[in-house]
């Protein structure tokens, strides 16, 4: 005879938008993978302020905000 067990799942209630998935060099070493950027400068620097990323590809920048 067999015996199953049970384990209790906890959920939880903090968003998970608050947590990083992607640290900003994880973010550079992305965006230096994708052909269509090979080429350019793309540097990634950290907005603690905003809690997101800046980068830069060639001229431009632009600004990821994880969360609101």
């Amino acid at each position: 005879m067999k015996k199953f067990v049970k384990y209790p799942i906890k959920a939880n209630t903090v968003p998970l938008i608050q947590k990083r998935i992607f640290s900003p060099e994880d973010f550079g070493r992305l965006l230096r993978q994708i052909k269509q950027l090979r080429g350019y400068t793309i540097s990634v620097t950290e907005v603690p302020d905003k809690l997101g990323v800046e980068f830069a590809v060639g001229d431009d920048i632009y600004t990821a905000i994880l969360g609101s």
